[in-house]
């Protein structure tokens, strides 16, 4: 971030703040991630976002908190990793550099789970309206990353048994059948333009900026769900080869999907396709 002292050769970057998401061989200060790494993210269509690979090694910090430490690909230790980013409006939190002198905010550490039926189907879940950052958006099971958390896939399946009641081992619940892991990273910021970042941080409001882990974990035949209703306030399963056609706003899917089974009751009306098509926030 901003504030941090930056060096060239491969240090992590030295900062009077707490970060759950460290950079090694930074390119320069910039409070984005993507563009302090230096890195070139290309347009994936599939998902309609940029991606470029980076190298993401999980650490302890000094207080025992998980750490995600990141390098452009010739540097540092890890796995590569594709890290996404959106496309479009820009990264919201470049907004910032016009902003001193106000503090950079921390990039927090969170953990998704992309939970994967026996039927090839993956779980979406829609926030409820009253909730602080995303709104009305559908997502796959995840929160941030906790001090008890030992990994991030840990967290993933945490946030996925607290929001739905799915419970997946870590050790044999990956999508191969082997450990959980993260597959894939995302800079997530909100509010998600920088006209609507600008105006929160000037107003002392709620803005947050957070690197995302996705862990795909298999659940088999899924039992009805046990919705957490200040987490989510709807599900659905979406076949995976309709999945990113939906991102994409592609023709060919149904007019909707039904809502998953809960616990106690009926899932209710089919999820109509235009709640769901586009990328967040679409005119529904």
């Amino acid at each position: 971030a901003r504030a941090c002292a930056v060096e060239q050769r491969g240090l992590v970057l030295a900062s009077t703040y707490t970060y759950m998401a460290t950079l090694r061989g930074a390119a320069c200060s910039s409070p984005c991630l993507v563009a302090a790494l230096g890195l070139a993210p290309l347009p994936d269509l599939s998902i309609a976002c940029a991606t470029a690979p980076v190298r993401c090694a999980w650490v302890r910090d000094h207080g025992g908190r998980l750490t995600a430490q990141l390098s452009p690909p010739g540097v540092g230790d890890g796995p590569l990793l594709p890290l996404g980013h959106q496309e479009g409006l820009g990264c919201p939190i470049l907004a910032d550099a016009a902003l001193d002198p106000l503090p950079p905010r921390e990039v927090r550490l969170g953990a998704v789970a992309v939970a994967i039926d026996a039927d090839e189907r993956v779980l979406l879940t829609r926030r409820p309206q009253s909730m602080r950052s995303f709104p009305g958006a559908w997502v796959m099971p995840g929160g941030s990353v906790d001090v008890s958390d030992a990994t991030v896939a840990a967290a993933a399946l945490r946030e996925l048994h607290e929001e739905t009641g799915l419970a997946v081992a870590e050790d044999g619940g990956g999508s191969g059948g082997g450990e959980a892991a993260a597959a894939c990273l995302w800079e997530s910021c909100f509010p998600v333009s920088r006209e609507r970042w600008r105006e929160a941080r000037a107003a002392g409001g709620r803005v947050s900026h957070f690197l995302v882990a996705y862990v795909p974990v298999r659940v088999g035949e899924p039992p009805p769900l046990v919705l957490q209703p200040e987490e989510c306030d709807c599900a659905v399963w979406v076949p995976l080869a309709e999945a990113a056609g939906l991102v994409r706003d592609a023709d060919g899917s149904p007019a909707g999907y039904e809502r998953a089974r809960v616990m106690g009751g009926g899932g209710g009306p089919a999820v109509p396709l235009a709640s769901l098509r586009g990328v967040y926030p679409n005119e529904v």
